[in-house]
């Protein structure tokens, strides 16, 4: 079988097809037109000519994909990645699997050849199409491995129901007890304020959440809530930044931690998020597997793998 290797923008493909070419590969998950649109538009780092097609030639069918980037212009802090390539979206058509290795040599000359220290398969952030490999993906996960990739995180999404998602009780009994005790819960909604939560949120938790604070901000449908006291910021949430139904980051200051403000950020976004109408929503790339499990609504739990092979200079 001859494989030829074409760009997207060579190709000449639009939006509909590489969202049909995406999701006929990615069976276990479903990507959205908006998350790949706004991939598409807003990543400062997408290069069309970096996103290639496998192509069995004889047929034009599209066997593979893979979508890469290079991160450049940093901030001094984050300067090293730029010696580091990312498979941002990797995709095999079922029954093609043979194939991967092909694409991942590909992808490791490449990167040779750009004296590249590093490989990532997913996990890039904050401009992600999914966190990671679903789990049930085996057959690509075992030859991942093969090819020398280590497994270097586990993450998981959950997903809600937004007919069955309601608000506990106990939020309203905190929002009363938080105010008595100063603490406000709010949206963003001047440019000064966001400027100034960008930083906070860059000071504590990293570059990659401010992006996404700033990216929901000035999403249709998104928004950044905050949590105050006494006029300072301790806490924050983000939700729809790059698709309608996703949640998250989140994330509260250590000194205020353990009183209930992640519980009633969380709950705050996720109304809005279903007041917008979306049918599910996603809690995507975390951890924390305790604070999300007794949501209302939660009715699906998906692992990611996010792998890393280290090149010999």
């Amino acid at each position: 079988m001859e494989i030829s290797i074409v760009s997207f923008k060579e190709k000449q493909l639009s939006m509909k097809k590489l969202l049909n070419i995406i999701n006929s590969m990615l069976y276990h998950d479903i990507i959205t037109p908006d998350l790949i649109r706004n991939n598409i538009e807003l990543d400062p780092f997408i290069d069309p000519n970096k996103i290639l097609l496998f192509i069995n030639t004889s047929a034009d069918k599209v066997l593979g994909l893979l979508w890469l980037a290079e991160p450049y212009n940093l901030p001094k802090e984050f300067k090293k990645y730029e010696a580091h390539l990312w498979v941002k979206l990797l995709g095999i058509l079922p029954g093609y699997e043979e194939l991967l290795e092909d694409m991942l040599k590909y992808v490791e000359d490449y990167a040779v050849s750009k004296g590249k220290e590093a490989i990532h398969i997913y996990g890039y952030a904050p401009y992600y199409i999914v966190p990671g490999l679903n789990k049930h993906y085996e057959l690509v996960d075992n030859k991942i491995r093969k090819f020398g990739y280590e497994i270097i995180n586990k993450v998981v999404n959950y997903y809600l129901d937004t007919e069955q998602y309601y608000i506990p009780l106990k939020y309203y009994w905190l929002i009363e007890d938080l105010g008595k005790k100063g603490y406000e819960i709010r949206e963003v909604s001047d440019e000064k304020t966001l400027i100034k939560t960008k930083e906070w949120i860059r000071r504590n938790f990293g570059l990659a959440w401010s992006i996404e604070a700033d990216i929901a901000y000035n999403s249709e449908y998104g928004g950044l809530v905050i949590a105050t006291k006494d006029y300072e910021i301790v806490g924050f949430s983000v939700y729809s930044g790059l698709t309608l139904h996703r949640f998250g980051p989140i994330g509260v200051s250590k000194d205020h931690r353990g009183i209930g403000l992640g519980e009633v950020l969380l709950h705050y976004s996720l109304e809005r998020i279903k007041l917008n109408g979306s049918p599910i929503i996603e809690i995507p790339w975390t951890t924390h597997l305790f604070f999300y499990a007794g949501i209302p609504g939660l009715y699906r739990i998906k692992t990611y793998y996010i792998y890393e092979k280290r090149l010999v200079k």
